[in-house]
């Protein structure tokens, strides 16, 4: 797991499209008991496999159409 740091990343990434995966490096001598960073910056994106899936119940017309009101 990574945080995010722009300023003091100490892992950098880059996509293997051909492979699929993200190869992650160090970008110097890591102590032990230091916090992963790497600056997300505007080309990661992940779809988050724990997400709640959408899905469409349309807009609520069919429902209505079908309510029977007893006057």
């Amino acid at each position: 797991m990574f945080n995010h740091s722009s300023a003091d990343q100490n892992v950098g990434w880059e996509r293997d499209i051909k492979n699929q995966i993200v190869v992650y490096r160090t970008l110097r001598d890591i102590k032990a008991g230091e916090e992963l960073c790497i600056s997300y910056g505007q080309r990661l994106t992940f779809k988050d496999a724990d997400a709640p899936q959408y899905v469409d119940e349309g807009d609520g017309t069919q429902l209505l159409g079908s309510i029977q009101l007893d006057t």
